[in-house]
């Protein structure tokens, strides 16, 4: 399987919490020529060998902000795949947007479902108005609301959510409130964001000044296991330890990632992963677009992955997804030492393991699941 994963780094201001690579565009003429260079940067990735010769089954795109680019720049995105790579049958195509990025939402949306692009992620992070206000965001509750039923009337196949817990200051109840007033919106598919303050953020600034302080851990995982509980009664369970969906509504693009699958990743600092080989494209923009004009492919820098490290990373992505890891019998001794480790760790409780051999994440863990796949990788 192969997906193509596209990155645009603009949004209309950067929000206190992100340490993304992203930042406001200085012009609409910035934002239109960065389109052209992954024009250009999927032209030389289909002529590259190891690249090129497979249509994605996956597109997705990220950022940043994808709703602020121009509705005819993701035409001629789309456009562009499809002439290089081929577009698979019932590939998923999915654009994650956010409330007040578009002046017109209806339009915009109406043209992304015709260009090909049928799921959409809403970016509400939030529906209290304080907290947007608190994390900087630039919409509130009502332009989310209105944003989502445009994604609905355009006629998305699937139609999800973001959400952001753990912020300073809140509650398990004002988080269950929010929790319900996404649930009236009736998504398809939920992702869960614990707040993590970075260095280099607004609030990474105020954290090091002593302004603010973090929510304790227990009470992030109480948010989250309120969370788990909340989405799963309305019929939205955990197939990842961060991602919630009504049966047969998953996000098959994260999927790739989660079974180890090969994806190639467009635009500014974009991480992408074939054959054993994962790179990340430049993140300065001029030097991004200097490498590109020389027909060069935009790496910043790459490492090839053993077949011990690339299967042991597989695991613990799989490990994430509800339904485990299930070895295939070792054939080599790296192969032997990780069922050994896994055995270990299913004894020590760390782990479960199924009666048809398969290793999975105890759900008790999963908010503490980082300091267990330390131990495997």
């Amino acid at each position: 399987m192969f997906s193509i994963y596209i990155h645009y780094p603009f949004c209309v201001k950067k929000c206190n919490y992100c340490s993304f690579v992203s930042a406001p565009a200085r012009s609409e003429a910035e934002r239109e020529e960065y389109a052209g260079y992954l024009e250009r940067e999927l032209s030389l990735a289909a002529l590259t060998p190891g690249i090129g010769g497979s249509a994605p089954e996956t597109i997705y795109f990220g950022g940043g902000t994808p709703s602020l680019m121009p509705a005819a720049a993701l035409e001629r995105l789309m456009s562009t795949v499809g002439a290089l790579f081929g577009v698979a049958a019932g590939a998923e195509v999915t654009v994650e947007c956010n409330p007040g990025s578009v002046a017109d939402p209806k339009e915009w949306l109406s043209r992304a479902r015709a260009a090909g692009v049928n799921r959409a992620v809403v970016g509400a992070q939030s529906f209290s108005d304080a907290t947007l206000a608190f994390m900087g965001r630039l919409h509130r509750k009502n332009d989310t609301e209105s944003f989502y039923r445009a994604a609905r009337e355009a006629g998305f196949d699937s139609v999800g959510v973001d959400l952001i817990y753990g912020l300073p200051g809140r509650t398990v109840a004002e988080w269950q409130h929010e929790l319900e007033a996404a649930l009236a919106l009736r998504p398809d598919h939920v992702s869960l964001y614990c707040l993590e303050i970075t260095p280099g953020t607004p609030f990474g600034s105020e954290l090091a000044a002593g302004r603010m302080s973090e929510l304790e851990p227990e009470a992030q995982e109480e948010m989250y296991f309120a969370a788990c509980e909340t989405l799963e009664a309305a019929g939205l369970p955990a197939y990842e330890i961060s991602n919630f969906a009504r049966p047969g509504f998953e996000c098959r693009h994260n999927l790739v990632y989660w079974r180890g699958g090969d994806y190639y990743a467009a635009g500014l600092s974009a991480c992408s992963c074939l054959g054993g080989w994962r790179w990340e494209n430049e993140r300065e923009i001029d030097t991004y677009k200097k490498k590109v004009e020389a027909g060069m492919l935009p790496r910043r820098s790459g490492e090839f992955l053993s077949p011990d490290r690339r299967l042991r990373e597989r695991v613990i992505m799989a490990l994430r997804a509800a339904a485990g890891f299930r070895p295939e019998p070792p054939r080599v001794d790296y192969e032997r030492a990780l069922i050994s480790d896994l055995d270990l760790l299913a004894e020590s409780g760390a782990l479960e393991k199924s009666a048809s051999g398969a290793f999975l994440l105890p759900k008790r863990h999963r908010f503490i699941s980082d300091s267990i796949f330390s131990r495997i990788v």
